[in-house]
């Protein structure tokens, strides 16, 4: 991950040629106590004294491979089958091992991490480097098995039949799991119209496949429907129920339960309730600006707005990278916000699409969103229309039912020859010749090929024919575009610089 890569090889480097050797297999595992993320207080010998074998990841968040590790969810996937949220025969654990890191860190906001630690992992985050020295540790990740005699031994990164298979071979015990045992999941719904179809995915994590489930959709707690899944959903896998399209009111609030499975009553019922989030896409005048806040490397980021048959009305980036590093890091596209304005096509639903090509999304340096971090914004005439950030860790993201338009545009873009630009190409000085509209102001913009605005200016109110110049000289050579607003017409064209 770009910035951390290089002080992962270090440290890593560091921690062999200056801690002790790591604690030898077979050793007790030193014992502590420690509070999660939850606030719970946990203290391992009590584990161990249950007949439990406890899986610790001792891990840093600046450290690229620990990521990996905790992204496969293969820690999740096994505290789900066989810890306390299964048949509970086994405990995990996660250490934060490195000191210098903090809790700010742990969430995804500090500046020395990889992303967020603690969203969407079950089991419990320990911020102690304590444990890590008592451990000995030699570099990160390190995982261990610390079987029910207390004897710890170094696991690696196993997946999870590999640990199942480490604990019945190495600690004797044999690990059973649970039947009928899945999980419904939380899920988003946008809406472009009063009409949605929910649909919910379950993930098994019983030691028998799932080949029929029943779910019941809620409206403030009272039934609105029941959707049957019938297929073949393997353990750790995961399958998706739809419900028929209905009604759906954002004001209300939605949940689902999973009410059995294989005919059965699911193992855990505490996993068996998810919330759906219905999210209608906001209402927007055609003409827009869309706001593209950058991170430290713009060069790998670009967006798209999708209409509802999937083609792209807008788009932006990638943008000009810096040359701080060997990534592109800084420039003067590097943490700023890139602004183009576009008309979007009357009665439609938009989709907004974020791609990173390096594939760990947007995290470095400080953003420039309004609301705190990267991401995209769409602004009207009447404010904001839209704005997400996406966080880390993806190559393309998708937000559906992002905005929406209804009846004619406002600005009726001129197609005509009536905006004249020469010379074209141009190499110093454009005129520039249109008739303005009585407007209350007349705006000029000129837009390179990636979508950002290099030239505007506000020329007031204009009437009748006019004639502008604007000085290209200090433009690099390539193609660029014109937009003008007068009144409510918009025209634009394409010129070529050569300088």
């Amino acid at each position: 991950m770009k910035l951390k890569l290089l002080k992962i090889f270090s440290i890593n480097l560091l921690l062999i040629g200056t801690l002790t050797a790591q604690i030898a297999d077979g050793s007790t595992a030193p014992n502590f106590t420690a509070t999660d993320q939850f606030g719970n207080t946990h203290t391992l010998s009590d584990y161990i004294n249950q007949g439990k074998t406890v899986i610790i990841d001792i891990s840093a968040t600046w450290c690229g491979p620990c990521w990996s590790y905790h992204q496969s969810h293969t820690l999740s996937d096994l505290y789900n089958a066989y810890g306390p949220n299964g048949s509970d025969e086994v405990m995990v654990f996660f250490v934060e091992g490195d000191g210098s890191t903090n809790t700010a860190d742990l969430n995804g906001t500090g500046g020395n991490t990889q992303g967020d630690w603690i969203t969407g992992t079950p089991y419990p985050v320990i911020d102690d480097a304590s444990i890590a020295s008592a451990y000995q540790i030699a570099f990160y990740p390190t995982v261990f098995r610390v079987c029910p005699n207390g004897l710890v031994y170094e696991e690696g990164q196993s997946t999870v039949s590999q640990l199942v298979s480490s604990v019945g071979s190495n600690c004797s015990q044999t690990l059973t799991g649970a039947a009928d045992h899945g999980k419904i999941n939380d899920a988003d719904l946008a809406l472009c119209t009063a009409n949605g179809t929910p649909e919910f995915s379950i993930t098994n994590y019983g030691t028998n496949a799932i080949s029929s489930a029943t779910v019941t959709l809620l409206e403030n707690g009272s039934s609105v429907g029941t959707a049957n899944y019938s297929g073949n959903i393997a353990q750790f896998s995961s399958g998706n129920v739809s419900f028929n399209a209905m009604a759906m009111n954002t004001s209300s609030t939605y949940t689902a339960t999973l009410d059995n499975i294989n005919g059965n009553t699911p193992a855990n019922t505490a996993m068996t309730t998810a919330t759906l989030n219905a999210i209608t896409a906001s209402p927007s005048g055609t003409d827009v600006t869309v706001n593209f806040f950058t991170d430290y490397y713009p060069g790998e980021t670009s967006w798209q707005i999708l209409s509802s048959s999937g083609s792209v009305v807008a788009s932006g980036g990638p943008y000009t990278p810096g040359t701080a590093d060997q990534w592109g890091g800084g420039g003067a596209d590097a943490n700023t916000t890139m602004s183009s304005t576009h008309v979007l096509p009357a009665n439609d639903c938009f989709s907004a699409v974020l791609i990173d090509s390096y594939g760990d999304g947007q995290q470095y340096g400080t953003g420039t969103n309004p609301n705190g971090g990267f991401g995209i914004q769409i602004t009207d005439a009447n404010g904001e229309v839209f704005n997400w950030d996406a966080g880390s860790g993806w190559s393309q993201v998708t937000r559906d039912a992002a905005a929406s338009t209804s009846g004619a545009t406002s600005i009726q873009e001129d197609l005509s020859n009536s905006l004249k630009i020469y010379p074209n190409p141009v190499n110093q000085i454009a005129n520039i010749n249109f008739n303005a509209n009585n407007s209350t102001q007349t705006t000029l913009e000129v837009l390179n090929s990636i979508g950002q605005v290099v030239k505007f200016n506000n020329y007031g109110i204009l009437d009748g024919e006019q004639n502008l110049t604007v000085n290209m000289n200090d433009l690099p050579s390539g193609y660029y575009f014109v937009n003008i607003k007068t009144g409510n017409k918009l025209y634009n064209s394409r010129i070529t610089v050569n300088n």
